[in-house]
């Protein structure tokens, strides 16, 4: 469906300026007039969709969340799926977003499924996000549906947030240690060493340390960034490498406290999803393999793939897991071969959900609490060092005149 950008007076007399997807020009017309909008003009025009958006989906956790409870809303007051899309890809802000959901309308005019639209744009709309929207449209529930699955991408949305805020303030300020080092090095320390150099004293070894510093910045800095340049673009694409990825996040499970942290942290994500989908009538070997293409740690991801082999043969979930004890803790085992047992296997997988979450928030807590100080420790330490290096010749510059 094309594309119209029109410049038009609302209801107040106040000139406004939009775009919506329409059959034709009148069609648009109409439907903005509908809206008491008085279109002054109007013409064909392409939406901008930018590179990134392209690459990397363009469409954030928020966007699709507040693309939901519209959905919700619109299908829990009688409206079509149809018509609700229609509705929808007028009001999106985000032109790549807008396109998306334009092209997904036209595919339901066309006769296609909503969850199969969907299916075309993986980087957008997940297996998991996909499959629950099938289980709706089948049971005749879709509006119940897509308001669970809001549920469940608020929580998911809320979790990663705490783990990326834990991350980012060790990152900020060891940044901040850096530039404030080098700024001190290449600024600071060339006037200073003017005033040693014009006496040629003997200096401390850290101050002669510090001007040898200063000098390689001022003669290597661009071997320096390229080095850094090299660094960054080698780990960005050894990380496309699979095996190597393999390897670093099996070495991240065996660190003494973030491996700990990242195992409570996939089998949180593990049993939450889990849960959903059994709740949502989709069955465990279903589940697990839908999970299996969600969890980022490729050893939990490759374990979790093998599951359905297991249970095709009549083996119980439980046993599986009993066999990696290094990935998956006795306790959870154990509840889950409870929930098992007694046909509550959603409900347990949701307990043992809560409370790894609530482990996790509690030591990325204590961890954040622990490193922000640690940091500015070491930020001091190291521009302490380097203002000593620099006032200590200062003071002793007289005695050293003498000695010589």
């Amino acid at each position: 469906m094309p594309l119209f950008a029109y410049v038009a007076q609302n209801p107040d007399g106040k000139k406004i300026k939009g775009t919506i997807f329409s059959e034709s020009e009148e069609v648009a017309k109409q439907t903005l007039y509908k809206q008491k909008i008085v279109v002054n003009k109007i013409q064909p025009a392409k939406k901008k969709v930018h590179f990134w958006q392209k690459s990397f989906g363009g469409v954030s956790y928020k966007e699709k969340l507040i693309f939901l409870k519209y959905l919700s809303t619109i299908l829990k007051a009688g409206l079509t799926i149809k018509r609700a899309l229609e509705l929808l890809k007028t009001q999106i802000k985000n032109s790549y977003f807008a396109k998306i959901i334009a092209e997904i309308h036209e595919s339901i005019e066309n006769g296609q499924s909503f969850n199969d639209s969907l299916r075309k744009y993986p980087k957008i709309f997940s297996e998991i996000f996909v499959n629950l929207i099938e289980v709706g449209e089948a049971s005749g529930r879709l509006p119940e549906t897509i308001e669970y699955l809001e549920e469940i991408l608020t929580r998911d949305n809320l979790f990663r947030k705490k783990i990326r805020g834990a991350m980012i303030y060790p990152i900020v300020i060891f940044v901040l240690i850096i530039v404030v080092s080098i700024g001190l090095i290449r600024f600071i320390v060339p006037k200073i060493t003017a005033i040693f150099v014009t006496f040629k004293v003997e200096l401390p070894i850290t101050t002669r340390i510090l001007i040898q510093a200063e000098a390689f910045l001022k003669s290597y800095w661009w071997l320096l960034i390229g080095a850094t340049a090299a660094l960054i673009t080698s780990y960005y694409f050894l990380l496309k490498v699979r095996s190597t990825r393999k390897m670093l996040h099996r070495l991240l499970l065996k660190l003494p406290v973030l491996g700990t942290l990242t195992k409570q942290i996939q089998i949180t994500q593990l049993t939450r999803i889990t849960a959903s989908l059994l709740i949502s009538g989709i069955t465990l070997v279903n589940s697990l393999q839908i999970n299996a293409n969600v969890i980022k740690n490729l050893v939990y991801r490759d374990y979790i793939k093998k599951a359905d082999l297991y249970l095709h043969s009549g083996g119980e979930f439980s046993s599986y897991l009993e066999q990696r004890p290094d990935l998956f803790p006795d306790l959870e085992t154990q509840l889950i071969k409870l929930g098992e047992n007694t046909g509550s296997l959603a409900n347990t997988l949701n307990v043992i959900a809560d409370l790894n979450e609530e482990e996790v928030n509690e030591k990325i807590k204590i961890i954040s609490g622990l490193i922000g100080p640690l940091m500015l420790i070491v930020m001091a330490a190291l521009v302490g060092g380097i203002a000593i290096s620099i006032i200590t010749p200062i003071y002793q510059l007289p005695n050293l005149i003498q000695s010589r």
